[in-house]
């Protein structure tokens, strides 16, 4: 992205989405109730805490990455016309997709293999303890977001072409935008804002016969073939992300009630942590007045944390700053190649005699400084960095390294 086209605040957010995602699969491991298999390896100390960071985090970290995919897809189709949107986004998105699966996955199985192998005592388990495979199987891995924005991009232009050919008055767009006012930039906004925006997704969460509280919005790491929940839910962030880039006053309304959205987003979170429990479980539950409630109080929470973490960055992050840049930078990066190092830290501390937190730190601080690492000295300068970001950097132009587990935003 070139230079006068980065906003400081927003490139901080989408930071923050994928870098959460070291964390995240930090400690699955540490989880109550996980399965080998769900992750490569299950720690023989596992922890509430970590259980419950890891729920609170699914519940709108992917979201939130969308919505910054939306907004800076908007940015850049404005910018380059149509053709130039769809050759960057293959160079960016589709060749680091092929290219990182086919670098990482082998190795990933690895990693994986010797994981179980450990939990079980040096055996893999039997088959029928496996799971069982979905039509349309391919093992995506954390490429998965990876290929549903190849899926939505086509989506959203689709949309916003057909918009453009029935809206030839302009009546429309007007129309969206009054609505799109209410429904963010009021007072109320704080109470409509996640419960509109999160109604759609709602209903395709209630209406899934296994869906799993813990699971949250399923991802589409198992199977090509499009999954409705990860089109609407992951779609609706995306077109979410496009009209802010359109209203830039809707932006100025989040910086003002990031407060509010926070609020209710703790509020809501509370709620389906007491309802969830402590520990995973792969119950599905029944389509009732309890389910259904569940899902519109995890949508709410969902969408203020999204709308309260956008207001937050808006408000405090808004000036440039070096490291932020860098750590913007290098999260991309850092994300596709994350999954085997963090896997490994995993395997190794297992079985250490010692408290939770001190492994689980450990694991972070280790993955976050050989990340860094890598993309400071392999990438960064490199065509690699060029490739990922648009630009490589002199190696001596570059900031000084940020610590393992520096706040990111």
């Amino acid at each position: 992205m070139a230079a006068q086209d980065r906003v400081h605040s927003l490139d901080a957010v989408r930071a923050f989405a994928l870098l959460l995602g070291v964390a995240f699969h930090a400690c699955m491991s540490f989880v109550p109730g996980m399965l080998p298999g769900i992750w490569v390896t299950v720690d023989k100390t596992p922890s509430v805490a970590l259980g419950q960071l890891f729920f609170i985090a699914h519940i709108f970290r992917m979201s939130l990455f969308f919505v910054m995919a939306g907004y800076f897809a908007r940015l850049l189709y404005m910018r380059s016309g149509l053709r130039g949107f769809w050759v960057n986004r293959l160079k960016r998105i589709a060749v680091p997709m092929i290219v990182g699966w086919c670098v990482i996955f082998p190795i990933f199985v690895v990693v994986e293999t010797w994981g179980v192998r450990e939990v079980f005592g040096g055996h893999m388990p039997p088959a029928a303890a496996r799971p069982k495979m979905p039509p349309g199987f391919f093992p995506f891995m954390h490429f998965w977001f990876l290929y549903a924005l190849l899926l939505l991009y086509p989506t959203v232009l689709g949309l916003r072409r057909a918009f453009l050919w029935i809206d030839r008055g302009n009546a429309l767009r007007a129309l969206v935008d009054r609505v799109s006012r209410v429904i963010v930039a009021t007072p109320a906004a704080i109470i409509l804002a996640p419960a509109i925006l999160g109604a759609p997704l709602a209903l395709t969460l209630y209406l899934r016969k296994a869906w799993i509280y813990w699971g949250g919005i399923p991802a589409q790491d198992v199977t090509y073939i499009p999954q409705l929940t990860v089109m609407v839910g992951f779609g609706t962030a995306m077109i979410v992300g496009w009209l802010l880039h359109r209203r830039a006053d809707l932006l100025q309304s989040l910086e003002k009630r990031w407060v509010g959205h926070c609020v209710v987003a703790l509020g809501a979170t509370l709620y389906c942590c007491c309802v969830a429990g402590t520990k995973m479980v792969f119950v599905p539950e029944p389509m009732d007045a309890a389910k259904a409630f569940f899902a519109l109080s995890y949508v709410v929470a969902l969408w203020s944390w999204v709308l309260g973490i956008v207001g937050v960055s808006l408000r405090f992050l808004s000036g440039e700053n070096r490291i932020i840049r860098y750590v913007a930078d290098s999260s991309y990066w850092i994300y596709i190649v994350h999954l085997p190092v963090v896997a490994t830290l995993d395997i190794v501390v297992r079985s250490w005699p010692v408290h939770w937190a001190l492994k689980y730190g450990f694991v972070v601080s280790v993955s976050f400084g050989v990340l860094f690492a890598s993309y400071h000295y392999l990438v960064r300068p490199s065509f690699i960095g060029k490739w990922l970001n648009g630009r490589k950097y002199p190696r001596h132009a570059a900031p000084t390294l940020p610590l393992p587990g520096m706040r990111m935003a």
